[in-house]
């Protein structure tokens, strides 16, 4: 580390006599990054509770700086949050009462997050989340902070699982469309 070029004296940036490093991300994002790896209670593994901003701002930057505990703990937390150990279990109460709180945005997130660090593996599901909200829902999104072209892929993912779950058997419910990516809260590639 002494062989690399330091900044120059004038010009650069000092905060308490040392030089400012400048990030391109979110502040909101680094924060939450650097309480993780400085406070090992601020990040807990699943179950316990973290606020979905948190574990998508981690998993972002811990993607991108290559933090891989930081990396898997975000994508367990996403994975419990999202799959689920069987159709019963998706079905249950308790995660109709989670779906129910989703707002179409957070699930936007999860999405635009899943598909920036590889996590293909979530889209399935949060794909099949998202088809039960309204196309108005979609759209308010964008004044939320959510990618038009993300609100517009959603909304033709959505009219395609629609459409599907109206041309399937009488006799077939819903949620057997999501049996195949219905998985253990890390059974996933990652």
């Amino acid at each position: 580390m002494v062989a690399f070029p330091q900044p120059d004296g004038g010009d650069a940036e000092r905060i308490d006599g040392s030089p400012a490093v400048s990030l391109h991300d979110s502040a909101a994002d680094v924060d939450a990054l650097l309480r993780a790896i400085f406070d090992s209670s601020y990040f807990m593994p699943h179950p316990e509770p973290v606020k979905l901003s948190v574990v998508l701002g981690i998993l972002r930057l811990s993607h991108k700086y290559d933090i891989q505990y930081l990396h898997r703990r975000a994508l367990n937390h996403l994975s419990a949050r999202y799959f689920a150990a069987s159709a019963e279990d998706y079905r249950s109460p308790a995660a109709e009462a989670r779906r129910k709180d989703e707002e179409a945005v957070s699930l936007l997130f999860v999405i635009q997050a899943a598909v920036e660090v590889g996590a293909l593996c979530l889209l399935p599901i949060a794909y099949y989340q998202a088809s039960g909200y309204t196309r108005a829902d979609f759209l308010d999104s964008v004044n939320l902070g959510a990618a038009e072209n993300l609100v517009h892929e959603c909304l033709a993912q959505r009219d395609l699982i629609i459409q599907n779950r109206s041309t399937s058997s009488p006799h077939s419910r819903p949620t057997t469309a999501i049996a195949p990516v219905v998985a253990k809260p890390f059974d996933s590639p990652f």
